[in-house]
């Protein structure tokens, strides 16, 4: 993803589903074995989250909840990279 569009977050916003988006910046994010890359995927978040008008930590984790496969809640991660995002 970082290869092929860089730094682009509004770019790819436009030419992508924001669902689809959400769930695989924020996988990227929960995954990413270096902090460069996590970093990465929090800004993509951030970016996304503003454009989306989350206002809350609940607002971001309900809707990666329901963009997520359905077997568990993923609120533990969504408050970790909600707060990440807080802080760039």
């Amino acid at each position: 993803l970082r290869g092929t569009l860089g730094d682009s977050f509004q770019e790819l916003m436009r030419s992508s589903d924001n669902e689809l988006l959400l769930w695989i910046l924020f996988i990227g994010g929960v995954a990413s074995k270096s902090s460069a890359d996590r970093q990465y995927f929090v800004q993509g978040l951030g970016y996304l989250c503003r454009a989306r008008q989350f206002q809350s930590r609940v607002d971001f984790g309900e809707a990666v909840d329901k963009v997520g496969p359905g077997l568990q809640s993923f609120s533990e991660q969504s408050a970790e990279i909600w707060t990440e995002m807080s802080l760039l």
